[in-house]
């Protein structure tokens, strides 16, 4: 399939200031990731194996963090991208686990929750609510393992599934605006690889769309909204679907799978563009630079999945929206009716593409 790299493209018109590059030092560090997939399998089953597999990223313009860190993936087919140490710890406290050496384990689940009790402080109070809930679960996994009352692996991944999203939610919370170029950029890779996979190697296609969806689901905790949480979710699961249909060797006609990527990133396009509205109501003029950045590259990406310019969207209303948003962002002024009018012309475009597309 011919198309432009939605990677590669970004670099053009997006210059991240000082603030995104050492806020996101932080809380994006290792978004740029590798797969490590684990197959579990309970400890007193002597056929226990770990399986890993990497990929590594094509886009050579792309200027990212490396990739050390990978997933941790369940025999359920949960994916979650391991962020931190903490999420370093509980990955290796799950091989180490399924190795049998217990003792290990537990030790790395202590380590785990001594990084999670330094993010409290910090956090707000339902954050803190969720945090403490992940300490409470891991210290009495810890004491489980200990006395031996743990037969599987799919008990330490019931408690680490939900402490990893607990520490991912509580900065993915806090660090908003500035995530958006990480998430479009890693949403797109990896989309872009189940692209490129299928219908030669459907387990690693199913695993990319996979990937790229738990970002999509990630951006979900932003929604003020209970509609707009909703919106995205389902479009999660139809993804999830679709990983399963890929995976099952009941969906191998690319053109499908493109026209699913493009109602995703319909549905995030859709969403920018809400918050961007709410961020001008508000007067928060930097966060709306933000929100047009995000909205604009998912409705590019969008119609590059389906095959199609966005006409409709003129190359100079793009590069007029563009430049209000970058303009925003570097804390300059502009107009509110040029403001308006860019996000009214997001939206014309969104519906007229998400009509094309259904």
């Amino acid at each position: 399939m011919k198309k432009k790299q939605l990677v590669t493209q970004i670099d053009r018109d997006f210059q991240p200031d000082k603030k995104i590059v050492i806020i996101g030092a932080i809380a994006i560090a290792s978004l740029t990731l590798c797969a490590c997939q684990n197959q579990s399998e309970a400890p007193a089953n002597n056929n226990t194996q770990t399986t890993e597999t990497t990929q590594k990223n094509n886009s050579k313009k792309l200027k990212l963090p490396p990739a050390p860190d990978g997933w941790v993936v369940t025999e359920k087919k949960v994916w979650v991208p391991v962020l931190n140490q903490m999420g370093k710890n509980l990955k290796k406290a799950r091989e180490s686990y399924l190795a049998k050496d217990f003792n290990k384990a537990v030790s790395q689940i202590k380590e785990a929750i001594a990084f999670l009790k330094q993010e409290e402080p910090t956090a707000t109070e339902k954050q803190k609510a969720a945090l403490e809930k992940a300490i409470a679960d891991l210290e009495k996994l810890a004491a489980e393992i200990e006395a031996g009352k743990v037969s599987s692996v799919a008990q330490l991944d019931l408690i680490f599934i939900e402490a990893l999203k607990a520490d991912i939610k509580s900065k993915w919370v806090v660090v908003v605006e500035d995530q958006a170029y990480s998430i479009f950029t890693e949403i797109a890779k990896h989309w872009q690889n189940a692209e490129q996979r299928l219908p030669t190697n459907i387990d690693v296609a199913a695993a990319e769309i996979r990937k790229g969806t738990v970002f999509m689901e990630f951006e979900a905790s932003r929604a003020t909204e209970k509609q707009q949480k909703e919106i995205i979710l389902a479009t999660v699961k139809e993804l999830n679907n679709l990983a399963d249909r890929v995976q099952n060797g009941k969906l191998k006609d690319i053109d499908s799978l493109n026209r699913s990527f493009a109602r995703a990133n319909l549905t995030l396009a859709r969403f920018y563009t809400e918050k961007a509205n709410m961020a001008r109501l508000n007067k928060e003029w930097q966060k709306i630079g933000y929100e047009l950045q995000a909205a604009l590259k998912h409705l590019e990406a969008a119609g590059d999945w389906h095959q199609k310019d966005i006409d409709e969207l003129t190359t100079t209303e793009k590069k007029q929206i563009s430049a209000i948003a970058n303009n925003l962002v570097k804390g300059q002024k502009e107009d509110t009716t040029a403001i308006k009018s860019a996000i009214e012309s997001l939206e014309k475009q969104i519906e007229r593409l998400s009509r094309k597309i259904a």
